[in-house]
């Protein structure tokens, strides 16, 4: 075989084990750079997710807070018109109510007692004098007439008429009287009790707006706080699954880049690794040849023969065997004398090869 394709074929070989090993290893640095890049741009995106995630959560947070107080500065207004409204009559039924208990304090409007009149008092009514006189002289006239004037009977007619008439008056007058009192009590009282109505009812409304105002601002604010720690709970939750995603997206980017390197290394020994074995492969080859040109030196070389006269002949020889007796492969002394007249006698040690020497020669 020629040597230059030996040669050919291991510096390609080694050309070819450069190339490989500097392809695989830009490609690693390659995918490295990329695994870095996407790793850093992952961990960016997911910091600014976590960020507007947690702005998001403080927008709402903010806008829930200034509902709240919107609305309950709502609540206040009306419970301060509430309050004007209803002062003045609060104010009215709280001076009813301490006139009615002055009322019945003694000496008061409603503390006195009801009085009968008395038969004096009956008797002074408007009328009743009139009225007696009338009767009186109306029986006198008739007992006149009738020639009875100063007779017992007449003058029981005038007791009967006066008692009865007294009587009528008096119960007329303990009436009116009566009702005088019950009326007049009844309306001190009712006048009283209006305005102590209007305070209640003023105070009703009052309390009423209060509660309910209460209410409306506990509610307001509970809500508001409920929604904003919901709000603040979500965002928490979200930033931190968003963080972890994002974290293990990166930290995959990364090991991918790292894995990358790792197998540009891998390709750039192996590329190194199948250079060497191109060279070795030349390498033998080279010692192939070689070994070839000095086995055919061998069996086919001239030898030169110290006292041969006619030249240099050929001697086959078979490499690593020696020239001795006739059991060997080679030819012996006593073949090599009758074949070649005239040599001189003596060890065969002493044929020369310029590339090959055979093992050792016999005489």
């Amino acid at each position: 075989m020629p040597m230059a394709p030996i040669i050919v074929g291991g510096v390609a070989s080694l050309v070819s084990g450069l190339l490989q090993s500097s392809a695989d290893s830009g490609a690693g640095q390659t995918i490295a750079k990329t695994g870095q890049a996407v790793g850093q741009q992952l961990q960016q995106t997911t910091a600014q997710g976590q960020q507007g995630a947690t702005q998001a959560a403080n927008s709402a947070q903010g806008l829930a807070y200034s509902g709240a107080t919107t609305a309950n500065q709502y609540l206040n207004n009306a419970f301060t018109n509430v309050t004007g409204a209803t002062s003045p009559y609060m104010t009215v039924g709280n001076t009813a109510a301490s006139n009615l208990n002055a009322a019945y304090q003694p000496g008061g409007a409603l503390a006195g007692q009801f009085t009968a009149p008395t038969a004096a008092q009956a008797m002074n009514t408007p009328g009743y004098g009139f009225q007696l006189q009338q009767g009186q002289q109306a029986i006198q006239r008739q007992a006149a007439a009738a020639g009875q004037y100063n007779s017992g009977a007449t003058a029981k007619s005038l007791d009967a008429y006066t008692q009865g008439l007294a009587s009528t008056y008096y119960q007329n007058a303990f009436n009116n009287s009566l009702t005088g009192y019950q009326t007049n009590y009844g309306n001190t009282l009712n006048s009283l009790l209006a305005g102590s109505n209007l305070g209640l009812q003023g105070s009703q409304i009052y309390s009423n707006a209060a509660l309910g105002t209460g209410a409306g601002l506990s509610a307001n604010t509970m809500n508001a706080a409920q929604y904003m720690g919901n709000v603040g709970l979500q965002g928490a939750e979200y930033s931190g699954t968003l963080g972890l995603q994002g974290q293990e997206a990166a930290g995959n980017a990364f090991m991918q880049g790292a894995y990358g390197t790792a197998a540009g290394q891998m390709g750039s020994a192996n590329a190194w690794m199948n250079a060497i074995n191109g060279i070795s492969g030349a390498a033998g080859g080279a010692a192939n040849y070689f070994g070839n040109q000095g086995t055919n030196y061998g069996l086919n070389q001239t030898v030169p023969i110290a006292g041969y006269p006619g030249g240099y002949p050929t001697i086959p020889v078979q490499p690593g065997s020696a020239v001795g007796p006739p059991s060997g492969p080679g030819i012996s002394a006593g073949d090599y004398m009758s074949a070649y007249p005239g040599a001189t006698t003596g060890p065969l040690a002493q044929l020369q090869a310029g590339l090959y020497q055979p093992n050792s020669i016999g005489t």
